[in-house]
């Protein structure tokens, strides 16, 4: 069961260990897009025609959608290093969440990145010279003015994205470059000052202590912990501390 599965293409890589090892029969991607996800489903069920796909359309950072049935255990996947758009009171009710939809032999495959990376080489990979980033950024307003009917002028946004040594997270922010006075039906009319600051997402950057600290919240502790060769990246497994009731 993967949480906010989008495309599936890191997955894939699972899936193919998993079946290589005669494992995962059965594959549970989990978002909140229904179209996206069956697509998806379609794709995958051609790639791996000896995979059983059964997407399900949920929120899982509030309730996690299960199978009604499930045989043997199961791995629950949150990978990309998702984990670090959330704060941590939110982080860890997320975790709480999946543990209370985990068995005794479940376990959780959650990804991190680490902050063992220098400060300005953090801050580089988010204003990336070529600015995809920032239009990745700015795309926000866009889909706020498709969807709600604002009228944001987007150029008038500038991308900004320093790293927090105190919170060891990147803030991606948008700058309005001027004043603007922003519509949106049925919310009414927000004024934004010039230098005013929107702040778009957060991406947490941790250590073992961390996730071990972040885990124990959840009553689930790291039972095997990987890195990659640069020791910027951990990959880890995590598994209930206690039965479930």
């Amino acid at each position: 069961m993967e949480l906010g599965a989008g495309s599936g293409e890191k997955t894939r890589i699972i899936l193919r260990a998993m079946h290589g090892a005669r494992g995962a029969s059965t594959y549970v991607p989990i978002d909140v897009s229904a179209d996206f996800l069956d697509d998806s489903a379609a794709r995958l069920r051609v790639e791996f025609p000896w995979l059983s796909v059964t997407p399900l359309v949920g929120d899982f950072a509030s309730e996690m959608p299960v199978l009604d049935e499930r045989d043997g255990p199961t791995l629950f996947a949150f990978l990309g290093s998702t984990i670090g758009n959330f704060a941590d009171a939110d982080a860890a009710e997320l975790l709480r969440v999946v543990r209370g939809a985990m068995r005794s032999g479940d376990r959780l495959l959650l990804g991190a990145d680490l902050r063992t990376k220098p400060t300005g080489r953090i801050e580089a990979a988010y204003n990336d010279a070529a600015g995809i980033t920032a239009e990745f950024n700015r795309n926000i307003l866009h889909v706020l003015n498709r969807e709600l009917g604002a009228d944001f002028a987007v150029g008038a946004f500038q991308h900004h994205a320093p790293y927090s040594t105190e919170h060891h997270r990147v803030e991606m922010h948008l700058v309005a470059r001027g004043p603007q006075q922003v519509s949106i039906p049925q919310l009414g009319t927000v004024l934004i000052r010039n230098g005013e600051s929107i702040r778009t997402e957060i991406c947490g950057k941790f250590d073992r202590r961390d996730l071990v600290l972040l885990l124990a919240r959840a009553d689930m502790h790291i039972a095997d912990w990987s890195v990659d060769t640069q020791d910027e990246y951990a990959l880890l497994l995590a598994q209930p501390m206690s039965a479930n009731l």
